[in-house]
């Protein structure tokens, strides 16, 4: 199982309290390494870095 984390990289005033909003709820995402892999690479374009990490 992989953990994933999921960081703002430039938190714009709008756009980064959404994100922030849907990052709470995201934050200790259970999920395996491709879905992992999809979520930064789709994620990436707005501004959110996604960490995995083995657990």
């Amino acid at each position: 199982m992989y953990v994933c984390f999921f960081f703002l990289q430039f938190p714009y005033l709008l756009n980064g309290l959404f994100l922030l909003a849907l990052l709470f709820f995201l934050r200790l995402t259970l999920c395996d390494a491709q879905l992992c892999f999809v979520f930064s690479n789709s994620m990436e374009r707005d501004h959110v870095r996604v960490e995995c990490i083995q657990e």
